[in-house]
């Protein structure tokens, strides 16, 4: 308190004191008139902002300061984003685009781009096809959800399309959130999505770009309960489970040297053990 009296004791300006010792005593609203009869009448702007007061923000920026409107419309639109306010959310991070601006500042740029990647989350959230209880509601509901999809896909960040996917697969739409996934170039995630969706043909298609060994190791285990142990091997390899390659080698595949080579690149014991026991089965 002690500073913030030394900030403000060199003005003279009576109604502008005033509003300041009213917001340092916590009476915004008093404040903000005083400031609004003052030689200073944005500082009434700042102290909404200050506070993270956008609506009231918001009111103000109309009379004082158009240009700001976008930028705080933003911050509202992420405030209420954060609170589950999803479709207050949806309206003022349209608001707060830009368009058609005299000069596309760096600046510029990245607010609309953070504004439509809101836009495209928000839509789909909107959109939840989990509310859609008639058929009206089912129409403009899928609506908003299909062009939150459509907006993420379109927009050049990778982060927009990891957010709209991680949405897409709380919701269980499993298919449109790998889809963004992939786009995004988030080859993990897209292939874990595919497997909670036994979409194991799409799953063979990402492993290529696949790092977890996690995820080559749950493929293994499915394609060897397909029989089809050739795929099953190739992944147990990829996830440098050399135990259960080894053993798909030996059982499966009739590839007992191979098997032989894999443990001693790998120093598998057990992989040892198995081609050992093959070898006494075997003699």
């Amino acid at each position: 308190m002690g500073f913030a009296l030394e900030a403000i004791v060199s003005i003279e300006e009576k109604t502008l004191l005033a509003a300041h010792i009213s917001m340092l005593l916590g009476r915004y609203d008093q404040a903000e008139q005083l400031f609004l009869k003052s030689s200073k009448p944005s500082e009434a702007l700042a102290m909404r902002r200050d506070l993270l007061d956008w609506s009231k923000a918001l009111a103000l920026a109309g009379q004082l300061s158009p240009n700001e409107i976008p930028y705080i419309s933003r911050e509202y639109a992420q405030q209420l984003e954060f609170m589950g306010d999803y479709s207050s959310a949806l309206a003022h991070y349209e608001n707060g685009i830009i368009e058609n601006p005299e000069e596309e500042t760096e600046q510029i740029l990245e607010h609309n781009e953070v504004c439509r990647s809101g836009q495209a989350r928000m839509s789909i959230r909107t959109g939840d096809i989990r509310k859609w209880v008639s058929k009206d509601s089912m129409t403009s509901e899928k609506k908003l959800f299909d062009e939150g999809i459509q907006l993420a896909r379109n927009l050049d960040g990778r982060l927009v399309k990891r957010d709209c996917a991680i949405i897409l697969e709380q919701l269980k739409q499993y298919g449109e959130a790998a889809d963004l996934y992939e786009l995004g170039q988030f080859y993990d995630r897209a292939a874990a999505v595919c497997l909670k969706a036994k979409a194991w043909g799409k799953v063979g298609e990402l492993l290529p770009k696949v790092r977890s060994p996690k995820i080559h190791a749950q493929y293994g285990k499915i394609m060897e309960a397909e029989k089809r142990y050739k795929d099953a091997a190739v992944a147990y390899r990829n996830a440098r489970d050399y135990d259960n390659l080894v053993r798909m080698l030996l059982d499966h595949l009739n590839m007992a040297e191979e098997a032989v080579k894999v443990v001693r690149e790998s120093r598998s014991i057990e992989g040892a053990k198995l081609v050992a026991k093959k070898k006494w089965n075997n003699s």
